[in-house]
């Protein structure tokens, strides 16, 4: 909720192009390692993502109510906003947890699936035809992430699709998808459609993926702890950033890049240092429901 130099704004409008897309790309291509039963599956996926889901926003609730003031969100403090709030993920007291309901029926419908879109090949790619013709479809509700879930499950049955063609197929050799890139910012530029929002995406996680094969992050101890931390730092980063927007910006009135700075440092560390404190008092004493609350 601060005002950022119109830079930043193109270059955040550009990530948001793709990077949903990107996610569930990758979370449908890596559920098709799933050896488990699907029951079983389910069952852990859902204590993982809706545990954390559901704690988290209504630990949150009251005190984002309380300084709501210095907030670009409205929070009503009653018991039906905060139950609405849990149904419709798009209003939840964070905006960024629409992700996981969004991220667990996918998985859900995916694991089900998976079987058979082995076996029959077609299935895929029918489901995948399917999910594309959805994204034309006019908007429907957002209860129960069913708007979210038109706009993005094409991208997670893609990542199941190609997983599932070619082991490999993510690690993309071809080195024509470095034209990705600025082909995508053309189209991002000149044409806004829903066709070419979808081509957009998908040449972005080409060409991401490509450049990432080059960068072996795995072998950055830094990097090493954000990869293994990632469910956490999703979760904890945006109030860690939140409470530094609110002291830097509105209290103390910090120029905006030093706030944007310190709140993109808040959002990896403060997750990393809570993991840390959690691991230590673990040890004397057993913190299983606090690391189950935030994602460890």
């Amino acid at each position: 909720g601060i005002p950022v130099p119109q830079f930043f704004e193109g270059m955040e409008l550009v990530i948001w192009s793709f990077h949903v897309a990107l996610f569930l790309f990758l979370s449908g291509y890596l559920l098709t390692y799933n050896t488990r039963p699907a029951g079983s599956y389910i069952c852990r996926r859902g204590v993982r993502l809706l545990v954390p889901y559901f704690v988290l926003s209504v630990i949150a609730f009251v005190p984002k109510a309380l300084v709501q003031q210095f907030l670009n969100d409205s929070v009503e403090f009653s018991a039906w906003y905060l139950i609405k709030t849990e149904l419709i993920p798009r209003e939840n007291v964070w905006g960024h947890f629409w992700y996981i309901p969004v991220v667990f029926a996918l998985c859900c419908f995916g694991v089900l699936m998976l079987k058979t879109m082995r076996s029959r090949r077609a299935t895929g790619w029918v489901l995948l035809a399917a999910t594309y013709l959805l994204l034309f479809v006019p908007q429907t509700t957002d209860w129960f992430a069913l708007e979210d879930l038109r706009k993005t499950s094409f991208y997670f049955v893609l990542g199941m699709v190609l997983a599932i063609r070619d082991p490999e197929a993510f690690v993309v050799s071809n080195r024509c998808w470095l034209l990705a890139f600025p082909a995508a910012l053309v189209l991002f530029r000149t044409i806004n459609t829903t066709l070419t929002n979808s081509i957009i995406a998908c040449l972005m996680i080409g060409f991401v993926l490509h450049v990432g094969t080059w960068l072996p992050f795995y072998k950055i101890n830094l990097f090493a702890a954000i990869e293994k931390n990632s469910f956490t730092i999703f979760l904890l980063s945006w109030p860690a950033q939140a409470v530094v927007e609110v002291v830097c910006n509105k209290l103390l009135h910090f120029p905006v890049l030093l706030t944007m700075g310190m709140m993109f440092l808040a959002g990896i560390t403060v997750p990393l240092v809570c993991v840390k404190i959690v691991s230590l008092i673990d040890k004397r004493i057993s913190m299983k429901w606090v690391k189950l609350a935030i994602g460890m």
